[in-house]
């Protein structure tokens, strides 16, 4: 029995077979069948696709991420090994050196598209700290 286990989100995921087919969705090959539970709910994919869903209180919104979260934690390479999972990684901070002008281009495109709230989310960084970021942007011309 293997088993791949996603602690952050709770997701537990196991197959028996060596076989592996190519998923559809993702272009990758997985094992052609597999369960992966998460809260109560088992999701039970065969040849790739997601056959059932069973459980008691199921969320559709959650659902389609732990689907795809599932999908690329068996991923493996044609030649049958498992490929690291994709880490996702914290929104970029910039330290007091990466004020480089890529980064100021992309503060003043965000700035553009929302004002301060866009640089808040993009960065997750508080108002203070996002008018800083804008004000660096100003300051190099890209904000008139």
């Amino acid at each position: 029995m293997n088993r791949v286990i996603d602690a952050a989100n709770g997701l537990v995921i196991e197959w028996d077979t060596d076989g592996l087919v190519e998923d559809e969705m993702t272009k990758q090959y997985v094992p052609e069948r597999l369960v992966a539970k998460v809260a109560g709910v088992d999701m039970t994919y065969d040849n790739g696709r997601l056959v059932t869903v069973e459980g008691d209180d199921i969320d559709l919104s959650v659902l389609v991420p732990l689907d795809r979260k599932a999908r690329q934690l068996v991923a493996h390479t044609a030649d049958g090994e498992l490929l690291p999972p994709q880490v996702e990684g914290a929104p970029r901070r910039p330290s007091k050196t990466q004020y480089t002008p890529e980064f100021l281009a992309e503060v003043a495109e965000a700035y553009a598209q929302g004002s301060v709230k866009a640089v808040q989310d993009k960065y997750d960084v508080g108002r203070r700290q996002a008018s800083r970021y804008i004000s660096r942007a100003r300051e190099s011309g890209l904000i008139v």
